[in-house]
């Protein structure tokens, strides 16, 4: 049985397997994958095409933006947020690089 609070958000094209509980104030995005058994823990926020395997414990107020993959049997901790971003500007070698205005 899956067991959805009644204050999550489950957008449409959403997969969510057997025995996985979503509790208060989720937000789960188009396109997402949650596998079997799992624990998605309250205020979290899981964005569209992500995929997250079997037996995924996701505590309270984790931020997993899009297209990430957990595989089975990950705990992630409370107030986790992921990255997707391959090229951050704080990877440039020389600060004068950026691009932003200084005021």
């Amino acid at each position: 049985m899956i067991k959805i609070h009644p204050t999550a958000i489950i957008e449409e094209n959403v997969r969510i397997g057997e025995g996985t509980s979503v509790w208060d104030n989720v937000h789960i995005r188009h396109g997402a994958e949650i596998g079997e058994e799992c624990i998605v823990g309250e205020k979290t926020y899981i964005a569209y095409d992500v995929k997250i395997g079997s037996r995924v414990k996701i505590n309270a107020m984790v931020y997993i933006c899009a297209e990430v993959t957990i595989e089975d049997g990950v705990m992630i901790s409370a107030s986790t947020t992921f990255t997707n971003d391959r090229f951050p500007r704080a990877t440039f070698p020389r600060p004068e690089n950026l691009t932003t205005k200084r005021a």
